[in-house]
């Protein structure tokens, strides 16, 4: 149907009318009485050419496409990265539904109507953020950097705007590991009773990593060590320094699993093993463990119920510190309390389901579908569980934020 269209155009352009219906005509005897196939048709067949040479000319195409992409990323200074930002393939998918007359938008356009409703909706956002702060908490971020010109910045990264956000909603402030922040973290800690300041846990694994490989070299022992610890740290740093999840239930476990793991890949040979247990426990016990890790450990129902789990002293110790210094007494007295449902799987925590979807149910899922808002029998203790198991451990996304402007 398409090639007699085509060939009656043809006939048209040149005028020649009897020779259209001679075409026409021709076309319909050919459809009727279809070409016999002869014995080269299976070995050869036109279509796949066909398909080929289209398959080669829209990879020529999209790489002219691509190659005018590249381009105003180069010539704007755009980072790279912004290929991976959420709205980057949705505005391509919009463009090619909208159809090949689609006119971008102005300078102007992006200024005024664009901009204006951009922010309408980002309010609209905000505003289902705010009914959270309280069950969830905030967190503060602080990243430094410096400019063309030697100037250094620090960088603060709220969940929301500060003022609007109150102090009883804001759970820890997450910071660098230098001298300066270190102080600033004393000094907001003893004036804000409620706020917790830990140090940021992907800087300080980075840190270790280089403590690792400043160790002296002996070629007896230490060789395949600082071989073999490398991997472990690697993977908790990209645990803590992914934002698919809140780490802060996990860093504990974490940090215990890469120590054993070390070990092992050493034949638990201490000759070994032992130079890089004592730098990790250097900066972790004297460094970026704090409380807070201890009690998300504790109430993380992934690993709170695994037969590996040891309650010590120190995690104890850092629960009830937590306890202490995030809520009233009367709060304090009703979680410790309810505690002990949780440890003794009493009621839903002891319930099959609330066994088998420990696994599947991220931490706060579980404790809402099984402590709190669902009926559970310790709501005092689930919001706390939820504040802190909500919590990031690194400030990575504000130095990530930031680093476009760098």
């Amino acid at each position: 149907m398409r090639t007699a269209t085509l060939e009656e155009m043809r006939v048209a352009a040149t005028g020649n009318v009897n020779m259209s219906s001679e075409v026409s005509s021709s076309l319909t005897m050919s459809n009727l009485n279809p070409k016999t196939r002869g014995p080269l048709d299976d070995f050869v067949s036109a279509q796949a050419r066909q398909a080929t040479l289209n398959s080669k000319w829209r990879k020529e195409e999209r790489k002219a496409v691509c190659q005018r992409i590249g381009r105003f990323f180069f010539s704007s200074g755009i980072p790279f990265n912004i290929a991976n930002d959420p709205y980057y393939l949705p505005m391509f998918e919009g463009t090619v539904n909208y159809g090949p007359c689609f006119m971008p938008p102005s300078m102007h356009e992006l200024r005024t109507w664009i901009l204006k409703e951009e922010v309408t909706n980002i309010h609209k956002m905000l505003d289902e953020h705010k009914k959270s702060w309280k069950q969830y908490g905030c967190s503060i971020m602080s990243d430094s950097w410096s400019d063309g010109k030697s100037r250094c910045f620090i960088n603060f990264l709220i969940n929301s705007p500060a003022n609007e956000v109150g102090e009883a909603n804001v759970v820890q402030i997450i910071a660098d590991n230098g001298s300066n922040y270190v102080n600033f973290g004393k000094r907001i800690m003893e004036t804000r009773p409620h706020i917790y300041w830990t140090p940021c846990a992907a800087h300080c694994i980075d840190l270790l990593l280089e403590d690792i490989g400043k160790m002296k070299i002996h070629p007896d022992t230490l060789t395949k060590a600082k071989g073999v610890s490398v991997t472990p740290l690697v993977s908790v740093l990209r645990e803590v320094d992914s934002e698919e999840k809140p780490c802060i239930g996990y860093l504990y476990d974490l940090m215990n699993m890469s120590k054993e793991k070390i070990a092992m890949d050493c034949g638990y040979n201490e000759k070994k093993y032992g130079p890089i247990w004592k730098r990790i426990d250097d900066r972790w016990i004297k460094q970026l463990h704090r409380p807070l890790h201890s009690a998300g450990h504790y109430l993380n129902p992934q690993l709170r119920f695994e037969e590996r789990f040891s309650s010590n002293f120190e995690i104890k110790k850092g629960l009830y510190e937590c306890m202490e210094r995030m809520l009233d007494y009367e709060e304090r007295f009703k979680v410790d309390v309810q505690l002990d449902s949780y440890d003794h799987l009493r009621g839903q925590f002891g319930s099959q389901i609330a066994m088998d979807s420990r696994k599947v149910r991220s931490p706060t899922d579980w404790w809402m579908r099984f402590g709190g808002r669902f009926g559970g029998q310790t709501p005092k203790l689930a919001k706390f569980a939820i504040r802190v198991l909500s919590l990031a451990c690194s400030s990575s996304g504000c130095e990530r934020n930031w680093s476009t402007f760098e």
